[in-house]
């Protein structure tokens, strides 16, 4: 997955004519899918296993069967048990829904769901309201994007439409309060402020302050969007940065420890066991030894 500084994901998907575009992913090339977000809408369907997916503030389970919605620019991140997941991915623009100005289509769907005005419901299984017909729309659109016959363009456009009709007739939506995007911005916001400044001495008060919300309100808030403390995300992150270091630099564990922002490098060493299992100077070893076979 690429990201920029941001974790912005930076990946184009689709065509211009056609933005969208579907990924067949399993728990065998990934384990767990790191914290981000982008511009495109994400609609997953599970074939195989159970995916826990954090959505905002939402922990959302689902199981063979099953549909997970992700809006635009909602923070999530995947995570698998040990048994085999497999899901389908599909990701699009919701411009693909746009008309004219004055189009119903484009002021009442595309328009209100890019906005964060409108949001489809996190998941939608077997029992619900329209689940068949949607399941379908589904896999048609699959389908033709795969085969992609002379003016599929139209055909993957009529489907979508479709796609969304049996969705928002079947009652799976939801309109979004303004207080709930202040805090998903909120958020978003401190995790680039943390990315950007890693390496210098961080506190949950600085970050609070920094996205104008009391620190004990905005601890519970952060963990309740990304299912990590600040102190813990902060940790992680600099932890990653870490590894890059090792496998790019030559910089001496002390001085990596340091430029990360740990104040020692025995709280920087037992914290990168704790994570990765291995020593700093034993995962250096190991990437030196991959690089030279």
């Amino acid at each position: 997955m690429d990201t920029d500084t941001k974790k912005q994901e930076i990946k184009l998907h689709g065509t211009f004519d056609l933005p969208l575009e579907f990924y067949d992913c399993n728990n065998r090339v990934y384990k767990d899918l790191y914290i981000h977000w982008h511009k495109q809408m994400e609609i997953i369907y599970v074939i195989t296993g159970k995916i826990i997916l954090r959505l905002d503030n939402n922990l959302v389970e689902a199981s063979s069967g099953d549909f997970i919605f992700i809006a635009p620019e909602a923070v999530h991140y995947i995570k698998s048990g040990e048994e085999l997941l497999e899901f389908k991915s599909l990701v699009f623009d919701l411009r693909i829904l746009n008309g004219s100005t004055d189009d119903f289509c484009q002021n009442k769907v595309a328009q209100p769901l890019i906005s964060h005005q409108m949001k489809i419901s996190d998941k939608i299984v077997c029992n619900d309201k329209n689940y068949e017909e949607i399941k379908k729309c589904f896999f048609k659109l699959n389908e033709c994007w795969r085969n992609r016959e002379n003016f599929y363009q139209l055909e993957a456009k009529y489907l979508m439409f479709r796609f969304f009709h049996q969705i928002l007739t079947g009652g799976h939506y939801s309109q979004i309060s303004l207080e709930s995007n202040k805090l998903t911005a909120a958020v978003k916001s401190a995790i680039t402020y943390i990315q950007t400044n890693f390496s210098s001495e961080l506190t949950t008060g600085s970050i609070s302050k920094y996205v104008h919300y009391n620190e004990y309100y905005f601890m519970r808030i952060f963990k309740k969007y990304t299912g990590r403390t600040i102190v813990e995300y902060i940790t992680e992150y600099r932890l990653e940065k870490a590894k890059e270091l090792l496998q790019k630099d030559k910089l001496s564990i002390e001085e990596i420890a340091y430029q990360v922002g740990f104040s020692t490098t025995s709280y920087f060493s037992s914290k990168f066991r704790e994570m990765f299992h291995v020593t700093p100077s034993e995962f250096r070893k190991e990437m030196q030894g991959n690089t030279e076979k």
